[in-house]
């Protein structure tokens, strides 16, 4: 709470309760850090080691950054709900457990999300993935969810939302700026609609985008679409 940790030595922590509140730590040491529960709500979180969560993950402020990567285990839940916009600056958030992203926005910057096979990344805002400098990504491979709020989520231009498993729109619309590739399915639903708003889009011959909502292709978007498109709602291809 407060001042810089930089820890560099056999630093220990595990299961119990890391917070991390108005102050900034740097995990570059050879210990384990793996808390049951980590609560992240301002300034940073850093360096290059592994910070392994056992139980519960509270993201409601600050940055994460670094070489190092932050996981979420299977069976494992991170809840991001943050009044202000959060920063993932370097670094890999690997999500293998479930993610609840309730509110605000998240800027990325030379980052990556990573969606493992069998987790769940469920976002029930209509916050945004917000670009900001360098190249990110967002690997699904598990089911990525859009789900609860109406409006509009948006995956920023220079983030490349790359899909290999399930993506399931529920409500609202998912626009995707940056491009990516599908190898995997996109289930749009009467009421819910799929925008291709930019970047450069790739569909391999076993991909799908199906359902009875909405489908466009718009902005500076070139999508080359090799699969299944059957969006039985309007399809607006524009720009």
């Amino acid at each position: 709470n407060g001042g810089t940790a930089n820890l560099t030595g056999n630093y220990i922590c595990t299961n119990n309760t890391l917070a991390i509140s108005s102050g900034t730590v740097n995990f570059d040491g050879t210990g384990t850090v793996a808390p049951a529960l980590l609560s992240l709500s301002s300034d940073a979180l850093g360096g290059g080691q592994l910070v392994t969560v056992g139980s519960v993950m509270n993201w409601t402020g600050g940055t994460m950054s670094g070489s190092g990567r932050t996981i979420i285990p299977a069976g494992v839940m991170l809840n991001v709900a943050n009044a202000s916009l959060l920063n993932l600056t370097s670094r890999t958030l690997e999500n293998g457990g479930t993610v609840v992203w309730t509110a605000g926005s998240i800027a990325l910057n030379t980052a990556v999300l990573t969606n493992r096979v069998g987790a769940l990344f469920e976002t029930q805002g209509a916050g945004s993935l917000v670009f900001n400098g360098g190249f990110s990504r967002f690997d699904n491979a598990g089911t990525f969810r859009k789900s609860v709020n109406t409006g509009t989520t948006t995956v920023g231009s220079s983030i490349s939302f790359n899909n290999y498993g399930t993506m399931e729109l529920q409500t609202g619309t998912l626009a995707l700026a940056g491009g990516g590739a599908n190898r995997g399915s996109y289930a749009v639903p009467a009421g819910t609609a799929l925008n291709l708003s930019g970047g450069t889009h790739t569909a391999g011959g076993g991909s799908s985008i199906t359902g009875a909502g909405g489908f466009t292709v718009s902005g500076n978007a070139v999508a080359t679409l090799g699969g299944l498109v059957n969006v039985s709602g309007s399809n607006t291809l524009h720009g």
